[in-house]
């Protein structure tokens, strides 16, 4: 899914070819990022009738979709979907070969994760209280803090590396 000029689509097929990935049909639209499925609705159900059909197993989009775009998508296709900001971290984590450069890359995957965590939650989860009787954590703030942990220790191994490498 991208948007219909012959650069922009050739600039989205190379994305898609650089992630090792087959590219089957490519659709457009005019305006990108509408609010329920980053698309309008009729070409989110014309994507979902290709998706039946052809057997597709993800549908990328070239441009960068909020978590509930990206829940309202995959729960209308019944398929993974991709937008272009996680299709660059996937091109990105593919190519790195320096420790350095693979912290680098988890570390802006952990922070393109986080923001989404809680929205995902909030999506699947409903009112739902945690824990028994409503009195424990939610798995979503066990989630949070675990990135939130896990970036702090990758900036240390990377501030570590730099300095061992200056």
């Amino acid at each position: 899914m991208t948007y219909p000029d012959s650069f922009t689509q050739d600039e989205a097929k190379s994305l898609v070819d650089s992630a090792d990935r087959q590219s089957i049909k490519v659709f457009t639209q005019k305006y990108l990022n509408r609010s329920q499925y980053g698309m309008g609705s009729g070409k989110a159900e014309e994507i979902k009738e290709f998706v039946k059909e052809s057997g597709a197993e993800q549908v990328i989009v070239d441009e960068r979709l909020t978590s509930r775009q990206i829940y309202n998508l995959e729960k209308l296709t019944g398929v993974q979907v991709i937008d272009r900001e996680r299709l660059i971290l996937d091109i990105f984590h593919s190519r790195a070969t320096t420790t350095e450069a693979k912290l680098q890359i988890e570390l802006a995957e952990v922070k393109y994760e986080i923001p989404r965590v809680r929205e995902n939650a909030r999506l699947t989860s409903g009112s739902e209280r945690p824990g028994k009787g409503g009195m424990g954590e939610y798995v979503v703030d066990v989630k949070f803090r675990e990135l939130k942990r896990r970036m702090s220790f990758i900036k240390e191994k990377l501030e570590g590396s730099t300095t061992s490498r200056g």
